[in-house]
């Protein structure tokens, strides 16, 4: 039986159009001040101690690249999977959703990537 809303501890769903205005709207301080959206996404949290570039904030994994920054999260469960992440200072925002089990997003995902973190 298929949830009818999400809920804290997953069974979120949204669409690739909705993750995109949310992108805009947290990047450009429409939906927090600068200081709020600073505070979130702000990694807190260092879940690999082999992996210093990787910090979690509120809700989003905070990876460091020499030019850039991904903000962002991914999921899945079977039969679906989803990627969401923004470059920054680039404001490029990568959604991938998928009707496929993990990891079918993310490998997509990785590939495109792979090419950003080598163009910038």
């Amino acid at each position: 039986m298929a949830r009818i809303k999400g809920s804290a501890a997953g069974g979120g769903y949204s669409t690739a159009k909705d993750l995109l205005l949310f992108s805009k709207a947290l990047f450009s301080h429409i939906l927090l001040t600068e200081t709020l959206t600073k505070m979130v996404l702000t990694g807190k949290i260092q879940p690999n101690p082999e992996m210093e570039n990787i910090r979690y904030a509120y809700g989003f994994g905070v990876h460091n690249y020499d030019s850039l920054t991904r903000y962002g999260h991914n999921g899945g469960a079977p039969g679906i999977n989803s990627f969401f992440g923004v470059y920054q200072p680039v404001n490029y925002t990568l959604i991938v959703l998928s009707n496929y089990d993990p990891p079918a997003a993310e490998r997509v995902a990785n590939n495109i990537h792979s090419l950003l973190i080598n163009l910038a």
